[in-house]
Protein backbone atom coordinates (compact mmCIF):
# COMPACT_ATOMS: atom_id res chain seq x y z
CA UNK A 1 0.00 0.00 0.00
CA UNK A 2 2.58 2.34 0.83
CA UNK A 3 5.09 1.14 -1.81
CA UNK A 4 1.60 2.43 -4.17
CA UNK A 5 1.86 5.87 -2.38
CA UNK A 6 4.81 6.42 -2.51
CA UNK A 7 4.93 5.96 -6.46
CA UNK A 8 1.81 8.05 -7.13
CA UNK A 9 2.75 10.80 -5.24
CA UNK A 10 5.88 11.50 -6.60
CA UNK A 11 4.56 11.33 -9.65
CA UNK A 12 2.01 14.14 -8.41
CA UNK A 13 4.52 16.08 -6.79
CA UNK A 14 3.09 15.43 -3.51
CA UNK A 15 4.69 17.12 -0.08
CA UNK A 16 5.53 14.58 3.01
CA UNK A 17 2.44 15.90 4.73
CA UNK A 18 0.19 15.92 1.75
CA UNK A 19 1.39 12.04 1.42
CA UNK A 20 0.22 11.52 4.92
CA UNK A 21 -3.03 13.52 4.31
CA UNK A 22 -4.07 11.16 0.83
CA UNK A 23 -2.61 7.67 2.51
CA UNK A 24 -5.72 8.06 5.38
CA UNK A 25 -8.36 9.53 2.77
CA UNK A 26 -7.86 6.07 0.82
CA UNK A 27 -6.57 4.08 3.93
CA UNK A 28 -8.92 1.07 4.57
CA UNK A 29 -12.26 1.94 5.39
CA UNK A 30 -12.33 0.34 9.21
CA UNK A 31 -8.81 1.16 9.61
CA UNK A 32 -9.08 5.34 8.38
CA UNK A 33 -10.20 6.34 12.08
CA UNK A 34 -7.48 4.96 13.50
CA UNK A 35 -4.44 6.65 11.27
CA UNK A 36 -6.37 9.57 11.90
CA UNK A 37 -4.90 10.11 15.31
CA UNK A 38 -0.95 9.07 14.08
CA UNK A 39 -1.71 12.86 11.06
CA UNK A 40 -0.79 15.94 13.45
CA UNK A 41 2.67 16.76 12.71
CA UNK A 42 3.68 13.72 10.89
CA UNK A 43 6.77 13.11 8.36
CA UNK A 44 5.81 10.72 5.73
CA UNK A 45 8.64 8.16 7.42
CA UNK A 46 7.08 8.66 11.05
CA UNK A 47 3.68 8.30 9.69
CA UNK A 48 4.59 5.29 7.82
CA UNK A 49 6.60 3.56 11.21
CA UNK A 50 3.56 4.64 13.56
CA UNK A 51 1.17 3.01 10.94
CA UNK A 52 3.34 -0.42 10.34
CA UNK A 53 3.84 -0.79 13.85
CA UNK A 54 -0.45 -1.46 14.16
CA UNK A 55 0.35 -4.40 11.72
CA UNK A 56 2.82 -6.50 13.12
CA UNK A 57 4.89 -8.79 10.50
CA UNK A 58 3.71 -5.99 8.16
CA UNK A 59 7.55 -4.78 7.72
CA UNK A 60 8.15 -8.18 5.92
CA UNK A 61 11.73 -8.75 7.21
CA UNK A 62 10.22 -11.41 9.17
CA UNK A 63 7.73 -12.47 6.34
CA UNK A 64 8.93 -16.21 6.37
CA UNK A 65 10.51 -18.46 9.26
CA UNK A 66 12.59 -21.91 8.64
CA UNK A 67 9.56 -22.88 10.55
CA UNK A 68 7.76 -22.21 7.49
CA UNK A 69 10.04 -24.14 5.36
CA UNK A 70 9.50 -27.37 7.97
CA UNK A 71 6.24 -27.47 7.82
CA UNK A 72 5.91 -26.94 4.30
CA UNK A 73 8.05 -29.83 3.82
CA UNK A 74 6.32 -31.80 6.20
CA UNK A 75 2.90 -31.66 4.47
CA UNK A 76 4.38 -32.24 1.58
CA UNK A 77 6.28 -35.45 2.69
CA UNK A 78 2.89 -37.11 3.69
CA UNK A 79 1.39 -36.82 -0.18
CA UNK A 80 2.50 -38.56 -3.13
CA UNK A 81 4.46 -36.60 -5.49
CA UNK A 82 3.23 -38.42 -8.49
CA UNK A 83 2.37 -35.69 -10.93
CA UNK A 84 3.81 -32.52 -12.25
CA UNK A 85 0.97 -30.36 -11.15
CA UNK A 86 1.57 -31.25 -7.63
CA UNK A 87 5.52 -30.92 -8.08
CA UNK A 88 4.95 -27.30 -9.39
CA UNK A 89 3.24 -26.62 -6.74
CA UNK A 90 5.41 -27.86 -3.62
CA UNK A 91 8.16 -26.36 -5.79
CA UNK A 92 6.99 -22.37 -6.12
CA UNK A 93 5.97 -22.88 -2.53
CA UNK A 94 9.33 -23.84 -1.62
CA UNK A 95 11.05 -21.52 -3.44
CA UNK A 96 8.66 -18.15 -1.96
CA UNK A 97 10.08 -18.87 1.39
CA UNK A 98 13.48 -20.71 0.37
CA UNK A 99 14.68 -17.50 -1.30
CA UNK A 100 13.44 -15.01 1.06
CA UNK A 101 14.89 -16.77 4.06
CA UNK A 102 18.23 -17.02 1.86
CA UNK A 103 17.99 -13.17 1.19
CA UNK A 104 17.78 -12.59 4.86
CA UNK A 105 21.03 -15.15 5.27
CA UNK A 106 18.44 -17.78 7.46
CA UNK A 107 19.11 -20.43 5.63
CA UNK A 108 22.21 -21.58 2.67
CA UNK A 109 22.18 -22.92 -1.07
CA UNK A 110 22.96 -26.68 0.87
CA UNK A 111 20.36 -26.08 3.32
CA UNK A 112 17.79 -25.02 0.81
CA UNK A 113 18.94 -28.43 -1.56
CA UNK A 114 18.98 -30.64 1.62
CA UNK A 115 14.89 -29.39 2.91
CA UNK A 116 13.71 -29.81 -0.72
CA UNK A 117 14.19 -33.46 -1.19
CA UNK A 118 13.09 -34.04 2.61
CA UNK A 119 9.71 -32.88 0.86
CA UNK A 120 9.47 -35.61 -0.68
CA UNK A 121 7.60 -38.97 -0.13
CA UNK A 122 11.00 -41.76 0.65
CA UNK A 123 9.49 -43.70 -2.30
CA UNK A 124 9.72 -40.37 -4.53
CA UNK A 125 13.06 -39.39 -3.09
CA UNK A 126 14.95 -42.94 -3.84
CA UNK A 127 14.32 -42.24 -7.15
CA UNK A 128 15.26 -38.76 -7.17
CA UNK A 129 18.30 -39.93 -5.34
CA UNK A 130 19.17 -42.88 -7.51
CA UNK A 131 18.75 -40.64 -11.00
CA UNK A 132 20.94 -37.94 -9.48
CA UNK A 133 23.31 -40.44 -8.55
CA UNK A 134 22.99 -41.73 -12.72
CA UNK A 135 23.98 -38.13 -13.82
CA UNK A 136 26.28 -37.06 -11.12
CA UNK A 137 28.23 -40.22 -10.07
CA UNK A 138 31.11 -38.58 -9.21
CA UNK A 139 29.60 -36.38 -7.14
CA UNK A 140 30.43 -36.74 -3.08
CA UNK A 141 27.34 -38.31 -1.30
CA UNK A 142 27.89 -35.56 1.54
CA UNK A 143 27.73 -32.66 -0.36
CA UNK A 144 24.03 -31.78 -1.26
CA UNK A 145 23.41 -30.90 -5.03
CA UNK A 146 21.96 -28.33 -6.16
CA UNK A 147 18.42 -27.32 -6.28
CA UNK A 148 18.23 -26.94 -10.28
CA UNK A 149 19.69 -30.44 -10.27
CA UNK A 150 17.03 -31.73 -8.28
CA UNK A 151 14.42 -29.81 -10.22
CA UNK A 152 15.55 -31.63 -12.90
CA UNK A 153 15.97 -35.03 -11.87
CA UNK A 154 12.26 -34.62 -10.41
CA UNK A 155 10.79 -33.81 -13.84
CA UNK A 156 13.06 -36.49 -15.00
CA UNK A 157 11.29 -39.41 -12.86
CA UNK A 158 8.02 -37.58 -13.11
CA UNK A 159 8.05 -37.65 -17.18
CA UNK A 160 9.58 -41.73 -16.83
CA UNK A 161 6.45 -42.57 -14.73
CA UNK A 162 3.95 -40.82 -17.31
CA UNK A 163 5.58 -43.13 -19.64
CA UNK A 164 4.80 -45.84 -18.32
CA UNK A 165 1.08 -45.88 -17.83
Amino acid sequence: FFDDVDQLAEIANLTEYQKVIYTVRYAPTDDRELWEYFMPGSTWNSFKGKIGALYPGSDRDRLYSLNDLTVLTEMYEEKMMDSTETFGKYYRAFCKISYFLKSKDRITGGEISTRFMSGFDPTFRRRIDAQLRAETPAHHPEDPYELSQIYSAALFVLSCKSDQR
